[in-house]
Parts: C-alpha cells; sequence; structure tokens
C-alpha cells in the first residue's frame, strides 16, 4: 500500500497538501509583489544621471579606460577595488550610457543569490517540512532581497559590487561543500578561483579565502586548506600591493578599535536590525529596535554554530549546513569592517540603507539554515502550521505596507526633479550648490565634469536635452514660437545664492501632447525681447506616465539671469520646440541676487 510522504494523521480539514500548496501560493504572490514594486520604484526614480560617487567611479573610469590608463582598472575606490563591477561599468558606457544595463545588472546578481540559495537548499539531505515546503520558504526569505528598504542599492547604478561581494564568496562556499561532499578536484579549483575573484568585488571579499582554509581545516582537509591559505595570502597581498590611503575615517580604524570597542559592538548589533530603521519610518526608538534584534540575530548565530559543531561536526554530511553558516560569518566579517571605518559617523551610519543588502542576507541564510535543523518535534504538523502562519503574518504586516513606498511615495518624483534641476545647472555653468549637491557635493567639480561628458558625448550628459544647451551657452535668437499655444501658471521665482541666477518653476498647461515617452521635447527656451533669456526643463517621463492616459499638465523648473528680472518686460515667452508656446508673467521679487 502506497504511504504519502506527509503523514495526514490527526490533521484537520485543510489537509497538509492543501496547506503546503496555500502556502507555496502565498510566498509566490509576495514575491511577486516584491519584486514588481521594486522595479516600480527604480524605473520611477531613474534619471539617468550619475549620482555622488558615480560621476568618478564610472564615467570617470570610463574616460580614463578609453585613453589607454590600464591603471584605472585597479584603482581603489575608497577601499575597494572594483575590478568586477568596472567591467560592467565599461560595458555600460561604451554601449548604453543611460545606467539602464547597470541597474538591470543589479537585480540580475539579487536573481543569482537567490539561486545560489536554492541550490544549496534543493539537496535531498535537506528534509521537506510537512507543512512548509523548502520552495515556499525560500520565496518568503528571498523575497526581501527586494525590499525597498534597500531603495538606495536597488535604485544606484553604482553598487553592482555590493551585490557581487555576496554573490561570488556564497558561490565560492558552494563549490567548497561540493568539494567535501565529493572529493572531485574540480570543485576546489571552482571554489579557489571565486574565493580569489571575490577580492576583485570590495575589501571585504579578502575573507573569502581565509574563511575557506579554515573550513578546511576543521574537515581534516590539510592539504587543501593550505593551498587556499596561501592563495588567500597572495591575493590579499596583491589586493594591498600599492594601496593608496583614502581618506582619513572620523577617529581613526585603530581608535575605533583600541578606545571605542563597546560602541563598535554597538555598531555591529544595530548593523544586523537595520531595517527596522525605515519599517518605523525613521522612529526614534528605531536604533534601540535595531540592537535588539541585532543582539538576537548574533544569540542565534552562535548558538547555530555550536549546535552544528557539537551535533555534527564538521564533515561532507554537513557540507551545505556549513555553507550557509560561513556564510553568515563571511557577512559578520563584512559588518566588523564597515564599523571600523565608520564608527566615526555615529551609530546611525550602521543604519545605512546600502548595508540592509548584508543584513537580509545574513538573516535569509540563518533562517534557512534553521529550517534545515528544525527539530522533528517542531515541524510536525500543528506547531509547524502555527509557526509558518505566523512568520507569513509577520512578513505581510511588516514589510509589506513599507514596500508600497516604492509605488506612492512622491519622495521618488521630488529627487528625479531635482536630480534633474542640478544636471540643468551643471550643463549650463550655474553654480547652484544647493540644486547641485542633490548628484555631486561639489558645484565646481560637478559643472566641470558636465562639460567634459558633454563635450566627450558621454552618457545622458552627452544627448538632449543636456547636449543641445552646450551650443546655447551664449543666449542664442529666439525661436519663432509654434502655433499651438499652452499656458503657463504657478510661477516662482527663487534667488541663487551668490549667482546672478533665479530659480524658475511653474506649470505647463493645455499642451497638445499625446502620451508622453522619453522622446517627447523636454527643453523649453525662455524668450524675453525677442532674444533668449534662459531654459528650462519638463521632468523625463516616468514609466508609469507613459503608461497612463495622456496628460497636458505638467512642471517645469529653469534658470533665469537677473538681468531678465530688471528688464521693463515682467513676462517671458516660454517655447516647448514645436509643441507649443506660453506667455508668463514673471512674479514680483525684493531684489536680485
Amino acid at each position: 500500500m502506497h504511504t504519502s510522504q506527509y503523514s495526514t494523521a490527526a490533521m484537520p480539514f485543510p489537509t497538509q497538501l492543501t496547506m503546503r500548496r496555500v502556502l507555496t501560493y502565498l510566498s509566490l504572490c509576495y514575491f511577486t509583489v516584491m519584486l514588481g514594486t521594486a522595479i516600480f520604484g527604480v524605473t520611477e526614480s531613474y534619471t539617468g544621471l550619475p549620482w555622488w560617487d558615480s560621476w568618478h567611479a564610472i564615467n570617470g573610469f570610463y574616460l580614463l579606460a578609453t585613453a589607454g590608463d590600464l591603471s584605472a582598472w585597479l584603482e581603489h575606490g575608497n577601499e575597494h577595488r572594483f575590478v568586477l563591477s568596472r567591467l560592467l561599468y565599461w560595458v555600460e558606457m561604451h554601449f548604453f550610457g543611460s545606467f539602464q544595463f547597470l541597474l538591470l545588472c543589479n537585480f540580475l546578481l539579487i536573481g543569482c543569490l537567490i539561486a545560489l540559495f536554492w541550490q544549496l537548499f534543493k539537496s535531498p539531505l535537506i528534509a521537506e517540512r510537512p507543512i512548509l515546503s523548502k520552495k515556499a520558504w525560500l520565496l518568503l526569505l528571498c523575497a526581501t532581497l527586494f525590499s525597498w528598504v534597500q531603495a538606495e542599492n536597488l535604485t544606484w547604478e553604482l553598487v553592482s559590487h555590493v551585490y557581487q561581494a555576496f554573490a561570488v564568496p556564497l558561490a565560492a562556499f558552494l563549490c567548497l561543500a561540493r568539494y567535501l561532499q565529493s572529493a572531485r578536484a574540480g570543485w576546489l579549483w571552482l571554489a579557489a578561483l571565486l574565493g580569489a575573484a571575490a577580492t576583485l568585488t570590495m575589501a571585504n571579499g579578502i575573507l573569502a579565502l581565509p574563511l575557506m582554509a579554515l573550513w578546511l581545516l576543521l574537515s581534516r582537509r590539510p592539504r587543501a586548506a593550505l593551498a587556499l591559505g596561501i592563495l588567500g595570502a597572495v591575493t590579499t597581498g596583491l589586493y594591498f600591493h600599492g594601496f593608496e590611503n583614502t581618506p582619513p575615517h572620523p577617529n581613526g580604524m585603530r581608535a575605533n578599535l583600541l578606545e571605542h570597542p563597546l560602541e563598535l559592538l554597538q555598531f555591529i548589533l544595530i548593523y544586523f536590525g537595520s531595517p527596522v530603521r525605515y519599517i518605523s519610518n525613521l522612529s526614534p526608538w528605531a536604533s534601540s529596535a535595531a540592537l535588539a534584534i541585532g543582539l538576537l540575530f548574533a544569540v542565534l548565530t552562535l548558538w547555530a554554530l555550536w549546535h552544528e559543531m557539537r551535533h555534527f561536526g564538521v564533515g561532507a554530511s554537513n557540507a551545505l549546513h556549513w555553507a550557509l553558516l560561513m556564510f553568515i560569518v563571511y557577512i559578520g566579517g563584512s559588518a566588523f569592517a564597515s564599523a571600523l571605518g565608520r564608527l566615526g559617523y555615529g551609530l546611525v551610519a550602521a543604519m545605512a540603507s546600502r548595508y540592509t543588502t548584508s543584513t537580509l542576507l545574513a538573516w535569509i541564510a540563518l533562517l534557512l539554515w534553521m529550517y534545515a535543523r528544525l527539530p522533528a518535534r517542531v515541524s510536525s504538523p500543528w506547531p509547524m502550521r502555527s509557526t509558518a502562519w505566523v512568520i507569513y503574518a509577520i512578513s505581510l504586516a511588516v514589510l509589506l505596507p513599507y514596500q508600497f513606498r516604492a509605488i506612492t511615495s512622491p519622495d521618488l518624483a521630488t529627487v528625479r526633479r531635482e536630480r534633474e534641476r542640478a544636471a540643468l545647472a551643471m550643463a549650463l555653468g550655474i553654480r547652484d550648490a544647493q540644486a547641485i549637491s542633490f548628484i555631486h557635493f561639489s558645484a565646481e567639480y560637478g559643472i566641470e565634469q558636465s562639460q567634459r561628458y558633454i563635450s566627450h558625448g558621454l552618457g545622458v550628459h552627452g544627448k538632449p536635452p543636456y547636449a543641445l544647451l552646450a551650443k546655447h551657452r551664449q543666449w542664442q535668437t529666439p525661436l519663432p514660437p509654434p502655433e499651438s499655444r499652452c499656458s503657463a501658471n504657478a510661477i516662482e521665482l527663487q534667488a541663487v545664492a551668490q549667482t546672478a541666477y533665479w530659480r524658475i518653476n511653474g506649470q505647463l498647461q493645455d499642451m497638445p501632447l499625446a502620451r508622453r515617452t522619453s522622446q517627447t521635447p523636454r527643453l523649453i527656451h525662455i524668450q524675453q525681447d525677442g532674444r533668449i533669456v534662459g531654459y528650462a526643463l519638463l521632468p523625463r517621463p516616468t514609466f508609469g506616465q507613459t503608461l497612463m492616459s495622456p496628460s497636458t499638465s505638467t512642471p517645469f523648473f529653469g534658470y533665469l539671469p537677473a538681468q531678465a528680472l530688471d528688464q521693463p518686460t515682467k513676462t517671458v515667452q516660454l517655447v516647448l520646440d514645436e509643441t507649443c508656446s506660453a506667455n508668463a508673467a514673471l512674479p514680483a521679487v525684493a531684489s536680485t541676487p
């Protein structure tokens, strides 16, 4: 008589099989919603403009590399050598230039992490549970990798190295586990290659090979341990060869370690509870909650290491379990390194959005290990069913509401508009430090680099509308107004400090536009008394706007020289290419800048 793998004895309706299906479908729906909202949020925040470190790390690197400077590939970015990421940067700037490829790579690398977790987790050595399947558990956990708490990483074209710095070591640990299971040298060679490649992601990548050597030593593989130990020493030596001192960290790493050990520990614990800061809407109690969650993580991790070592040892039969634990230790080392360098900025630095990716990965690895080692008495139908529903309720009630900020937050439109205003100021050579601070800390550097990128036709700066402004640095003959008319209202003027310019904001209405796309004209010529006196832009249409019904009203932002306000005529004409034109009355201002 055939017996089902999962006993249904003493199980009321719904049956275990039905329960498993319900939870699997719920996990799949949750994963789909998290992925979909993350993609939508990234497209809504997209401008194609470099942000902060991207100016030098991507655009600057590409100009050096194309000029034949091979040292650009190995140059330090802070403490890191982003060699693997620079391969992606080069492909982006050589073939595309709009950063869409790099943003796509972020999602593809997350997909690689999920695939690696599944390779570890699908092994028959890890038993299925009667209520919650491995597939459902993995989908539920990995959905958090698209959580909007790590919006800075999801939306930043620069940070493929963050995902590489965890995907490559995780792949190395998986290969080493395969070697321990099969004793095939090919897996060891591949693990060694990936361990060495990890040093080309970020500075924490140098931890991978020493951890692998330690793992082999505990597994009583002294030769392999020695080989990887030597390789680790060589790659670390090469990594620090020619190492240039980075800008000094506040307090200094040595001082942080020796003089502030308790604060260093606090930083690490808060690091592993950092997502609570965003879920709590930056509440004042977020640091305390993050500290408590981080303490829980530390206790569970230490218990997991002790439990695995005492009850199962270190061998081939539990190599996959050790791969998960080594990955957690690797992330712990990364957190320690971050604390050494960032403690001087305060404990709040531990909750930076960019660190939440590693925190989520660490929790995923720990919870996967806990599922694999769940005692039989807990994984029996009744306790497992109750536990599963509690976990799902927490996930849906805590993470999902925050996730919808990716599609509802007005901050996305504000940041996108201000970044485009900054790019406009740079292209016009206007030192609007307040606006430019949205994409770079130095107005002078930003203007210089923007003009450089425009002249090289590089990236978004080398394309319309910004490239068109290179021809109009000296105000030129005005455009003939098109026949179609539109109206302008809500005109506001703001003085630009320490310059002879004013910001102008307003709304264009009644535009004869069909559905807006990336090809829709955006450059507005501001004309007065028969000459061009300024320029403005319509914001780049978002993905959501291209899907919605045609819009006849949109904001604009731009710049006027101060002398335009001193003219007897207090009206300007806004000409949107061949689309439409509108007359706008300038509001009275107290004084010119």
